[in-house]
């Protein structure tokens, strides 16, 4: 019972679609690589991944009381589907460490479009897995669909090292070691 060291803040239970899916994802990936160089190589490759299920805390009475199921199933069948669907096509060049030195560079075109921004919204920065906002209420679902906030159409990665042998560029037979400077530079829109 509450006393001087204990408040009861909520009270109730938060009914749970009984035949609640667990949440899922889909991926299919196509490519291919070629070797440019020795232990360099070029490569393609094309993904597709989509939602299948999610799950979120839901209202029919504007918030007054929540249920967790589904959108767009189960007890929430009224509510629309949650829907997040990633399209990339990746050109890469991947350098493995050898001959002193290694290189990983990428181009990303990617697509992220739907109406479920993931576990996270980055327009507020609501971190409340499987209970932000999104799915609160129906009025808040009309219109949703189109380019979510984490859609970055282009990314490029670059990382590179070369290892540096000190005792060849003192010209010293002694061992001094080994410096490896390495770069790295990422940018995505």
């Amino acid at each position: 019972p509450p006393n001087i060291n204990y408040i009861v803040a909520g009270a109730g239970a938060v009914p749970v679609d009984p035949d609640i899916k667990a949440p899922s994802t889909d991926e299919f990936v196509l490519g291919g690589e070629y070797e440019l160089i020795r232990d360099g190589r070029l490569g393609l490759f094309y993904v597709k991944r989509w939602l299948n299920h999610t799950i979120e805390d839901m209202s029919r009475d504007q918030g007054q009381t929540f249920f967790f199921g589904n959108p767009g199933s189960g007890i929430a069948s009224d509510f629309p589907d949650a829907k997040r669907d990633y399209d990339a096509l990746v050109l890469f060049f991947d350098k493995r460490f050898s001959e002193t030195w290694l290189a990983n560079v990428s181009y990303t075109l990617s697509w992220l479009r739907g109406n479920y921004p993931g576990l996270f919204r980055s327009e507020d920065l609501q971190f409340d897995p499987h209970q932000n906002s999104d799915f609160d209420l129906r009025s808040l679902t009309v219109n949703r669909s189109g380019y979510l906030p984490n859609d970055h159409r282009h990314s490029i990665k670059a990382f590179g090292a070369k290892a540096l042998d000190l005792a060849k560029l003192a010209n010293r037979e002694a061992h001094f070691g080994i410096l490896t400077p390495g770069v790295a530079f990422r940018a995505l829109s």
